[in-house]
């Protein structure tokens, strides 16, 4: 889909700091497991952090290291027992 994201919603990604506001195209990854509690959310894009004992722990950082090269954001919302959506955003193209 498209969104427009204005500086309070990017503000609230890891990249957003960079990113002018604008519309960016998003792609939404959701899945309907157990969720993350507060200190999992806040730790989740850390290099080689995982709370799975046979994970090495690099996808988050991955994408984020993806976006950040794209010039675009990720935005992780999640709560135990609801489920997490990785939402990454693309900046649109003015090309036509």
């Amino acid at each position: 889909g498209v969104v427009e994201c204005d500086r309070t919603y990017l503000d609230e990604t890891p990249l957003g700091a960079e990113l002018p506001g604008g519309a960016y195209v998003h792609l939404d990854v959701v899945d309907s497991g157990c969720g993350m509690n507060t200190e999992t959310r806040s730790r989740a894009f850390e290099p080689f952090f995982t709370t799975k004992p046979d994970s090495r722990g690099l996808v988050l950082s991955a994408v984020l290291g993806t976006m950040r090269e794209h010039k675009g954001a990720v935005c992780l919302k999640s709560d135990v027992g609801a489920g997490t959506t990785v939402r990454m955003l693309f900046p649109c193209s003015n090309a036509g």
